[in-house]
């Protein structure tokens, strides 16, 4: 039997932890050259850690993109709030304190799914922020109440900040959804 070159053989390690490195002994072989046996070591350390990020790290995008139409949701809400009365179509029952208060239960539906995610149940997580970022797309149904010519700049302007952020976090969401759910395949 070969020796394992330092640093290569497995450490010890705590109960529970999962080491990207394992039966690292098995790729040596006296048969083999030695050149030959670090690029297979080579080839199954990056293969297992293609595999590892892939189960624990979310895209550099998604915390991004759900900072920033938490961001365009608060600010169209505020809004929403603050003008209640002049939005057009509207109904004379919503009130002040319930826009609020809808703003903050839709950002509940994303920050839960955010530390699922974090949590490592990948799937239920991307869910819930995919589910959060529909929730912004509804802002849309402010011109099925009333034309885009009945609402002013701003309140154009908040919208469609919005319902932009909200869909950029839907693809990207659903993105990640997909390729983790190929990846489990």
């Amino acid at each position: 039997m070969t020796a394992v070159p330092e640093g290569l053989a497995s450490e010890k390690r705590k109960p529970g932890q999962r080491a990207i490195l394992t039966n690292i002994r098995d790729d040596f072989h006296p048969s083999k050259r030695v050149g030959e046996q670090y690029s297979q070591i080579f080839k199954r350390f990056l293969s297992e850690f293609r595999s590892h990020m892939l189960r624990t790290m979310p895209s550099r995008a998604l915390p991004v993109l759900l900072v920033a139409f938490a961001a365009a949701s608060l600010i169209h809400f505020v809004h929403n709030a603050e003008f209640l009365a002049d939005y057009p179509g509207l109904p004379q029952t919503w009130t002040r304190a319930g826009v609020y208060g809808a703003w903050l239960g839709m950002t509940m539906i994303g920050l839960v799914g955010w530390l699922l995610l974090r949590a490592g149940y990948h799937v239920m997580g991307l869910g819930l922020i995919a589910v959060y970022a529909v929730c912004g797309t509804d802002s849309l149904g402010h011109y099925v109440v009333a034309p885009l010519s009945a609402h002013t700049v701003a309140m154009n302007s908040t919208i469609l900040l919005e319902v932009s952020a909200a869909t950029l976090l839907l693809f990207e969401s659903l993105r990640l959804l997909i390729r983790r759910v190929k990846h489990a395949v």
